[in-house]
């Protein structure tokens, strides 16, 4: 977000002839919008970390080499699954 065309924005609000009370609710405003460009900016800055942090993990955890045999079994077909369900019901 632009927070500084939003305190432009807010700056064409205060003329000569604003009251003062409407001043101070909008200088209250602009500090509020100070609050959320700090947060923003936290937030960025975590994201950014935690980002950083998977990409690291993913190096980490690299695929490495093909795939063992046993790690990587076929699909069952459906009679070899009911024979399977059968067996574990007979004993």
């Amino acid at each position: 977000m632009d927070f500084n065309k939003v305190r432009e924005l807010l700056k064409g609000l205060i003329t000569d002839s604003t009251p003062t009370e409407e001043v101070e609710k909008i200088g209250k405003i602009s500090g509020e919008i100070d609050n959320l460009e700090k947060e923003e900016q936290d937030f960025l800055k975590s994201h950014e970390d935690l980002r950083k942090k998977y990409i690291e993990v993913i190096k980490d955890t690299s695929f490495k080499g093909a795939p063992k045999e046993e790690d990587n079994p076929q699909p069952k077909t459906l009679e070899e699954c009911f024979k399977e369900q059968i067996e574990k019901r007979k004993d």
